[in-house]
């Protein structure tokens, strides 16, 4: 089932607690309404490693840039996937 949510994948969020910005790369939604957002990072470490995403509530982020990348979304889940088309 899609859940309505305030900011889609592929969106640039800020979080107004830790400044921290990112690109939305997942979205959860728990058994008590809450939404949590996956960012990631779009900078790499100091040594050039990725960084691990980091989740916010919903309640806690601000847009800064809506689609910001644009993601193909597959309407099929589980199993073998199609490969995404260039970009």
């Amino acid at each position: 089932m899609h859940i309505a949510t305030k900011y889609d994948i592929g969106a640039e969020l800020k979080d107004v607690v830790s400044g921290f910005v990112g690109i939305v790369l997942g979205i959860t939604q728990y058994s008590t309404g809450c939404i949590h957002y996956g960012l990631s990072a779009q900078l790499l470490g100091k040594e050039g490693d990725v960084k691990d995403w980091e989740w916010f509530d919903e309640t806690r982020l601000r847009l800064v840039k809506q689609e910001k990348i644009k993601f193909p979304i597959f309407n099929k889940v589980g199993g073998p996937q199609p490969n995404a088309p260039e970009m």
